[in-house]
């Protein structure tokens, strides 16, 4: 039965998962251990569906109660705890269920049903463990939304690595630490599992315990391998059949299987619990250790190697180690995160593996201070320049005094203090980054991508390489304000935290959220602070002490680039604030960006410019060096509103750029117009399917609507959700969201006593609404109403001005005579005006032209 301890108290933790696991897919399989949130998952995903829902548990469901009608949900909790019949029943269910059921399923192991059919059809949606682990962000949201309680950033990132985001892990160290003094939380969270007794007795009780002995005698001694593979397992265990037993365990999610070589891991957290378990239960546990040390040796894993004998404390047999594999074996070392053991610091390759974690930190100066010991450890060898060449590739990026490495990292950091411009070519992977990331720092998001994706992705990357091109493809989707910068974000995140790269976990984070992070080194927090102001003037909110401090760090750094970016950024600030120094500010910081060549900065000091000045064509010129540039710039609400125009011809304009809709399909164009027609009054989706698709069945004509709405909610971009409303069963265009020029003609028009605003109605009617559409059954009454809506505004006009500004009466009735040419009222004001303007010749001509007309209608001027 569920042992519910995960948080369960708000649905905002799980929005990452619940996003991808909405239907269409009819099937959704949550398969992972005790503990890990299932049941929370499965709970809110029952109330987010759109149908009626059957919740129920393994001990309660077999399979005659009534569903609530068709369409339904049916989730179902514990699934392990089925038995064989009611097993059978479910995985025929899974497997021949109808189209409309959609089944929710939560479990220790997944359910006897053929899940690669379902797969292979697309109905199938699966959260394994990995899904359900909170991430760093989601565990600081966790502690301050739902426990009430501030982590710090380092603490938050500490939990992270060591609960490996066990949702009941970080309950129960809530539950142990709450109400104590950081001193005492931190003693806690530095001996995880061991120090708290009731993770421990969790893990025993609800997961070791559960499994067959074979199984749970098996992971116990295997758990001293940091990767599993059958030949280590077998090795180690001086015994055949190791697959069956991996892969059994693989099916209970309490191993993770490699995408790339068929190997193993063990959750971090169990893992470490079932070396306690091995220390107490196992006759001989410092054996197990060395000959898994020798297994790993043989294999390569000196790194592994090393960790399983320093836990053991075998620090004769690490010093041997260390010095038959020494740099190889720094490497793996600085890569696993663990402070090195202090009874081998002072040997000169531990002393560089540490230096190296604390470089990957962030914390640049303590990795200096590492590597000046490394050096001094060193002495006169060889290896000692090794040390020194990574001090001086460090200490430039913190003191520009400094002259930089002749590496990768030191071009970086030269071009940085000069111009982004400056990238080097060269075909390395790190040549390629180091040109990204310039073009990136220029603004130049469109140029910058195809480079940054090309490393993520390149097998010749290392593992810290392919993690900085991630963040940086994240920071270049959150520059230009795409919809995937969120999800980018997130994963870059995670692939950081999994790398043990913390640095690179914060600014990851700050791209998209704007949460003070804690970056450890002054890049980052440089960085960090920009994406903070940039995402606190998307939000409207004061964004001048996040760019204070980017700019402070910068020119301290002396990089200029990020420099541009800080000042443009701030001035941008300062006009939103209607500082009187906004103006030079903007002026200043434009002149600043063109000078070091950065566009990016460049077209936010343009829009500062323009919105300190309140002038529309340097907003313009602003959005247009954006668009080039492939930036969204974070215009505000009134800047960013969507205008939609109807009278002339449908068009669509945002922050005054024309929004292509070529690559809409006609019918979702036809779509547009019929809501614009009826708005602000909702269109019910039955007249919608009867006017548009009224020769289809009406299943197919429901499924073309849904697509219809589908493409046009992707070519409106990210305002789509605001500006296509849906309200039950009907849909409306949202004019909060949108300026609608037909809308304001009618409520123009509709307040017929005001002059200004039946000439603002005029100059809104460019023509008759959605001509494209020609004699469509559904619009022609109502173009021919907003056309004498539009004859009668100009003939009030003139009537209202003809004593005063006859020259403007004469012109309204010209307006309304060419959208009604049989107006008698208007060839009349018409003469009359321009006889009262002194121009007699134009009077003549207009009553000509007045002839005409009664001519052709075979009426005489004297009948009228």
């Amino acid at each position: 039965m569920t042992v519910a301890v995960a948080a369960d108290r708000t649905t905002l933790l799980r929005n990452r998962l619940l996003g991808g696991l909405r239907p269409p897919t009819r099937v959704c399989l949550l398969v992972a251990p005790a503990g890990w949130g299932k049941t929370t998952l499965l709970a809110q995903l029952a109330e987010l569906a759109e149908v009626p829902v059957l919740r129920t548990t393994a001990r309660e469901w077999d399979g005659s109660r009534p569903l609530p009608g068709r369409p339904a949900c049916l989730a179902i909790d514990d699934a392990h705890e089925l038995d064989a019949s009611r097993a059978h029943d479910l995985a025929d269910l899974l497997d021949h269920g109808p189209p409309d059921l959609t089944l929710l399923v939560a479990g220790r192991v997944a359910p006897p049903a053929n899940v690669s059919r379902l797969r292979a059809a697309g109905e199938l949606a699966e959260v394994g463990p990995e899904d359900l682990r909170f991430r760093s962000w989601e565990i600081d949201d966790l502690f301050r939304d739902v426990y009430g309680e501030r982590l710090a950033p380092g603490e938050v990132t500490d939990l992270g690595r060591r609960s490996g985001g066990w949702a009941a892990c970080l309950h129960l160290f809530h539950v142990a630490t709450a109400g104590k003094a950081a001193r005492m939380r931190r003693g806690i969270l530095t001996t995880l599992p061991r120090g708290l007794r009731t993770i421990q007795d969790y893990l025993t009780q609800n997961v070791v315990d559960d499994l067959p002995r074979p199984l749970r005698c098996f992971l116990v001694e295997t758990s001293v391998l940091p990767i599993l593979t059958v030949e280590a397992c077998d090795g180690l265990r001086g015994a055949p059949g190791s697959r069956v037993m991996l892969e059994d365990l693989e099916d209970r999610r309490l191993l993770r299987p490699s995408l790339t070589t068929e190997s193993w891991r063990c959750h971090e957290m169990l893992r470490d619990h079932l070396q306690t378990l091995l220390l107490r239960d196992h006759p001989d546990p410092a054996g197990v250790r060395r000959r898994a040390a020798d297994v790993l040796e043989r294999a390569g894993a000196v790194g592994d190697a090393f960790r399983v004998l320093a836990r053991a404390e075998e620090w004769g047999a690490a010093r041997s180690l260390v010095a038959r594999h020494g740099g190889k074996l720094a490497d793996s070392v600085a890569s696993s995160g663990d402070p090195v053991p202090r009874e081998l610091a002072s040997d000169p390759w531990i002393a560089t593996a540490e230096a190296r974690r604390l470089r990957a930190e962030g914390r640049f100066d303590a990795a200096a201070g590492a590597y000046r010991r490394a050096e001094g450890l060193f002495g006169s060898a060889p290896s000692a320049e090794t040390a020194r060449a990574e001090r001086i590739s460090l200490t430039a990026w913190t003191e520009p005094l400094q002259q930089p490495s002749a590496d990768w990292s030191g071009t970086l950091r030269a071009a940085l203090g000069a111009a982004p411009a400056d990238a080097p070519p060269g075909s390395s992977v790190h040549e390629e980054l180091v040109r990204g990331l310039l073009t990136l720092v220029a603004g130049e998001v469109t140029e910058a991508l195809p480079s940054l994706r090309r490393v993520a992705d390149d097998d010749r990357s290392s593992a810290a390489t392919s993690v900085a091109a991630s963040v940086a493809v994240a920071a270049a989707l959150s520059l230009a304000g795409e919809d995937e910068a969120l999800a980018a974000a997130e994963l870059a995140a995670d692939e950081a935290e999994l790398a043990g790269l913390p640095g690179l976990v914060e600014v990851a984070r700050s791209t998209c959220t704007h949460v003070r992070g804690d970056p450890s080194n002054p890049v980052a927090a440089a960085v960090e602070a920009l994406f903070r102001g940039i995402q606190a003037l998307r939000r409207d909110a004061d964004a001048l002490p996040a760019f204070d401090e980017a700019t402070a760090i910068a020119h301290a750094l002396e990089l200029r680039p990020l420099e541009a970016w800080g000042r443009a950024g701030r001035a941008l600030a300062l006009a939103r604030a209607g500082d009187p120094v906004a103006r030079s500010e903007a002026a200043h910081s434009e002149s600043i960006a063109r000078v070091t060549r950065v566009r990016g900065p460049q077209a936010y000091a343009l829009l500062a410019c323009a919105e300190a000045d309140d002038d529309p064509r340097l907003a313009a010129a602003a959005v247009r060096l954006a668009n080039e540039c492939g930036l969204g710039l974070p215009l505000r609400e009134a800047e960013r509103r969507m205008r939609i125009r109807c009278f002339g011809g449908l068009r669509v304009e945002v922050a005054g750029e024309d929004l292509s809709l070529e690559g809409l399909r006609p019918r979702s164009k036809q779509l547009l117009r019929f809501l614009l027609l009826h708005v602000p009054r909702p269109v019910h989706r039955e007249v919608l399917v009867d006017a548009l698709w009224p020769n289809l069945p009406p299943r197919r004509a429901a499924s073309s609507l849904h697509v219809a709405l589908s493409s046009l909610r992707h070519a409106l971009g990210d305002r789509a959700e605001a500006v296509i409303r849906r309200d039950g069963d009907a849909y409306t265009v949202d004019t909060g969201a949108a300026h609608v020029d037909l809308v304001e003609f009618r409520a123009a028009t509709d307040r017929g006593a005001e002059l200004a605003a039946l000439q603002a109605a005029l100059d809104l009617y460019r023509g008759d609404v959605f001509p494209e559409e020609g004699p469509a059954e559904w619009i022609v009454e109502e173009r021919e109403l907003l056309r004498e809506r539009a004859v009668r505004a100009a003939e009030t006009v003139a009537e209202r001005v003809v004593g005063d500004d006859p020259r403007a009466a004469a012109a309204a009735c010209e307006r309304g005579l060419e959208l009604d040419r049989h107006a008698d009222g208007l060839w009349r004001l018409l003469i009359a005006a321009y006889e009262r303007a002194g121009n007699p010749a134009a009077a003549r001509r207009a009553a000509s032209r007045y002839e005409g007309v009664l001519a052709d209608l075979g009426v005489a001027l004297g009948a009228r």
